[in-house]
């Protein structure tokens, strides 16, 4: 029985070797990375924030923080954001105590109440006044600005196309350089799961750590003496895709 213990190990070792090796493809094959690349004009922009106030008293903090929401959601309509466009979260408090040197909690002092807001702005004309505004407010913290496209589909499957063909491109310059001819497409993926896709062929998913699609501003947003924000002029949109081709 001692002498089979010992065996155990090494034998699920091979068979756990052998099992990886039956998940790469038994054909000669290359792997490539299609990109593609589109500057655009936003035409859209959400804007995240969060009111917040801190009171001796709780009930007064949240008066703060509605009074505060009230004045967010009538500048907001003066500008003809619709209500859907505008979300808002539900009340967070939190109670704040004396620490002693040991860091241990003492009596309560204050209560701190905030609530996150979410705003879609789909006329970006109108950006740079509501912006103004919204900065100059009391109580408002943790700002945060992404612009996009509300075409966004129609221009990524166009962004597809091309990475697609960014594939192709350069599998058939790599199959050539090997002294091969590039075949059939074997699998191809476009999703944030590829890491997984890669680690069937014995890819390291750290080599590939990066999201397959993203949202970068070309250039940071500017500010005038007048504190005036402006929208960017373009943004980049991304597309890459994992192509695996059959070689002859």
């Amino acid at each position: 029985m001692i002498k089979l213990k010992w065996l155990a190990a090494p034998l699920m070792a091979i068979c756990c070797t052998v099992a990886n090796a039956t998940n790469l493809p038994d054909f000669p094959f290359v792997l490539v990375k299609g990109e593609a690349t589109s500057k655009v004009a936003p035409d859209m922009a959400t804007i995240t924030f969060e009111l917040i106030a801190y009171e001796k008293e709780a009930n007064k903090a949240m008066d703060v923080v509605n009074v505060r929401g009230v004045e967010v959601v009538t500048l907001l309509k003066k500008y003809d954001v619709k209500l859907s466009d505008i979300q808002s979260f539900a009340l967070y408090k939190e109670i704040r105590r004396q620490r002693n040197k040991d860091y241990e909690e003492g009596k309560i002092i204050g209560y701190e109440v905030s609530q996150s807001f979410d705003i879609t702005l789909r006329n970006l004309a109108d950006y740079s006044e509501i912006m103004d505004q919204l900065i100059g407010m009391k109580n408002l913290n943790d700002v945060n600005i992404s612009f996009d496209v509300s075409n966004r589909k129609q221009l990524v499957q166009a962004l597809v196309k091309k990475a697609a063909n960014d594939a192709k491109l350069k599998a058939s310059d790599l199959a050539s350089g090997l002294g091969a001819e590039l075949g059939s497409v074997y699998a191809a993926t476009q999703d944030s799961s590829y890491n997984n896709f890669f680690a069937r062929f014995g890819v390291s998913e750290s080599s590939y750590s990066g999201r397959i699609e993203r949202m970068a501003v070309s250039g940071s947003i500017l500010q005038s003496p007048g504190m005036n924000m402006f929208t960017p002029e373009t943004i980049e949109l991304n597309k890459s895709i994992h192509v695996v081709y059959k070689l002859k």
